[in-house]
């Protein structure tokens, strides 16, 4: 019996109309993004007008982070869910659907603005106390 496994399709959405268009555009983007999520988990942008060399600065950084030694990083570690630092080991994302398997083998470093938001749901989850 022969099954057919399709290949991943990975979103990519063109920002342009959501800071050049009209409010329908703008809603067009949101309902497209909202679908990439709920059925891909993630998406790729274009249009956002970040500059490349931006782009290439921020890659570059990221290496040279990651390519230090752990107890460099050390001090930039938090939980999981909060902004810094999580080394290999500190998630296990099979657990979100319901799969136990081994902690995961990458890090991860999360940042946001130090400004609160007008959001006070945001603000509760990364500004909490």
């Amino acid at each position: 019996m022969r099954t057919s496994v399709s290949e991943p399709r990975i979103p990519t959405i063109d920002l342009k109309p959501w800071t050049h268009g009209d409010p329908e555009a703008r809603a067009a983007i949101a309902r497209t993004v909202d679908e990439a999520l709920r059925t891909a988990g993630f998406l790729l942008v274009t249009g956002h007008g970040v500059d490349p060399a931006l782009r290439a600065a921020i890659r570059e950084a990221a290496r040279a982070f990651f390519r230090l030694p752990a107890d460099v990083k050390q001090p930039y570690a938090v939980k999981v869910g909060g902004r810094g630092w999580l080394g290999p080991g500190a998630e296990a994302n099979g657990y979100s659907e319901g799969t136990e398997t081994p902690p995961d083998l990458k890090e991860s470093l999360s940042f946001a603005t130090h400004e609160p938001f007008d959001d006070p749901v945001v603000n509760a989850e990364w500004y909490a106390p």
